[in-house]
């Protein structure tokens, strides 16, 4: 797998942006700090936890981030509770390999567990103000546009009639881990 610099990873219009210094500097070292405290063998949730810590330290430094049901962890698109959710995070621990995707599998446990947050989020909850979906293990973070998702699963009637039908109780299972196995593997 080839690697990518960051100047490769950005978008164009993002490589021209100015960053101020002092911005840069202060994620440096809440990224310094994530990354010194995370230890193979950690709980997701302990590591979840450093993440969020960056995330505040960082980006959201306001009330802004949230756990919204089995979801990891949501970023809201304002302070109050009502707001929208805006930003979808599924994380998994280090040691998670199993469940967690790759650049050549994106088939991933971790994956299907955010296709069904996403369609529970942008189908029963009507929430069009979604902008991102991530998953992440402390070092790699798979970000995904929403627009993307509109497309590929949004869109698409046969996987939304699965859901509908999962969610209605008309599949011979009701687990999510039925869901995640024999629906959103598939798409």
């Amino acid at each position: 797998m080839k690697k990518l610099t960051i100047s490769q990873s950005l978008r164009k219009e993002h490589r021209r942006l100015p960053i101020d210094e002092n911005s840069f500097n202060k994620f440096k070292e809440a990224l310094k700090k994530m990354l010194s405290n995370i230890r193979d063998g950690q709980r997701e949730d302990t590591q979840l936890g450093f993440l969020k810590d960056f995330l505040r330290e960082t980006f959201y430094p306001k009330n802004w981030m949230a756990k919204d049901g089995d979801i990891d962890q949501v970023i809201k698109t304002g302070e109050e509770e009502k707001s929208d959710t805006a930003l979808l995070i599924e994380a998994k621990s280090t040691i998670n390999k199993s469940e967690m995707i790759t650049v050549s599998n994106l088939n991933g446990k971790a994956m299907r567990e955010l296709l069904y947050y996403y369609l529970h989020e942008r189908e029963l909850k009507g929430n069009i103000s979604l902008k991102y979906m991530i998953v992440n293990n402390a070092y790699e973070f798979f970000i995904f546009d929403a627009h993307e998702f509109e497309r590929k699963f949004y869109n698409n009637k046969s996987l939304l009639n699965k859901f509908h039908d999962f969610k209605d109780g008309r599949l011979a299972g009701n687990t999510t881990g039925f869901f995640y196995e024999k629906v959103a593997s598939e798409y």
